[in-house]
């Protein structure tokens, strides 16, 4: 028998935009409740799903685990009663599965989060995914980074800052993962579609922060044209600006300089003169099995974070300038309307807000 209060016949319309904007609250709030339930819910299937020990026969039913480090395994058909209850398929039932366990059990606080309604299903999941690859210890310590964080920060800005806390809960993988896409660097160029082509690739990071600087300070030189939309004639004469740097003979006209702000913790260990970061040392370091070096996490505004024993290279052949940002009270007073750089830019640097 139908339910008869989903028929949309037997709703009664709002008399006022109150009404109707109550209506809409409770609406949304039924909404996150059934979203927590469905987590709670896949959970708990988990943990009472049992595998028939007995059963010897092709194809039996083996353990699996969906999740990551940490995460207990499941039977293998618990997909495929997940997926036919939830309308997807048996491999999505089984990654929403790995979803779930890896936020109660790898991410207890940020668990705790979702169950009180703080942080969306989604967003939880999305932060779990970005964190798939530490390990259960390293990913304890972030979780415990995220809780402090959304205490005090809009989620917007915690994921923001995601990727730095995930390089710094583990130091070495960090490293060896920035050695294999080392390995995979590559430009490409793809054949002609609709009289165009497509350009991806992976490169260095200073090289690419110097080629996106490079196009967007030819593109300003171009003539401008009626943008429709907001950016989009800026995008177009940086596209034309590709063109133009590859005309160019190498090294015949200077790129326009621009300026980067890196942050660096005073106490990061890279920063001790007594510890290598060139890379022969890094390379013996991956040769000998050693330890390697202490290092901590720089912030490349704008572009993300970077390991502190990387910026030697990264900074090669620029103009460094180092300043302290302090307490802004510390500065000397100031009696003129126009605030002094110095003091801008230390309160602009402490006080980071989204833009």
């Amino acid at each position: 028998m139908e339910d008869p209060t989903c028929d949309p016949r037997n709703l009664v319309p709002p008399a006022s935009s109150t009404e109707a904007f109550k209506a809409l609250d409770h609406a949304h709030q039924q909404l996150i409740a059934a979203e927590i339930a469905e987590l709670i819910m896949i959970t708990h299937a988990a943990d009472l799903w049992r595998i028939d020990d007995d059963a010897v026969s092709e194809g039996i039913e083996r353990l699996m685990q969906p999740g990551h480090d940490g995460t207990p395994k499941v039977g293998e058909f618990l997909a495929l009663e997940v997926g036919a209850l939830l309308g997807m398929s048996p491999q999505s039932a089984l990654f929403h599965i790995g979803d779930a366990l890896d936020l109660r059990h790898r991410h207890p606080a940020l668990w705790t989060a979702v169950l009180a309604g703080k942080v969306r299903v989604w967003q939880a999941m999305k932060i779990c995914r970005e964190a798939a690859h530490l390990s259960a210890a390293a990913v304890a310590e972030l979780d415990k980074t995220v809780a402090n964080g959304l205490s005090m920060m809009p989620l917007p800005r915690i994921m923001a800052a995601l990727p730095g806390w995930i390089t710094a809960a583990d130091e070495d993988l960090a490293r060896k993962r920035a050695a294999a896409q080392r390995q995979s660097r590559k430009v490409q160029v793809s054949r002609i579609e609709d009289g165009h082509v497509t350009i991806w690739g992976k490169v260095d990071p200073a090289d690419g922060i110097a080629f996106d600087r490079a196009l967007t300070g030819i593109a300003k030189t171009l003539p401008t044209q009626p943008d429709p939309l907001f950016g989009s004639d800026l995008d177009r004469r940086r596209a034309a600006a590709v063109g133009i740097l590859a005309r160019q003979a190498f090294g015949q006209d200077a790129l326009p300089s621009h300026t980067l702000v890196v942050h660096i913790n005073a106490d990061d260990p890279a920063l001790s003169p007594a510890i290598s970061t060139s890379e022969n040392a890094r390379a013996a370091t991956e040769n000998t099995g050693t330890p390697a070096p202490a290092t901590g996490v720089a912030r490349v505004e704008g572009w993300g974070p970077l390991l502190t024993e990387r910026l030697p290279q990264f900074l090669a052949e620029s103009n460094v300038i180092v300043k302290s940002i302090l307490d802004p009270g510390q500065l000397q007073a100031s009696d003129c309307y126009e605030t002094p750089d110095r003091m801008r830019f230390a309160i602009e640097q402490r006080n980071r807000v989204q833009r």
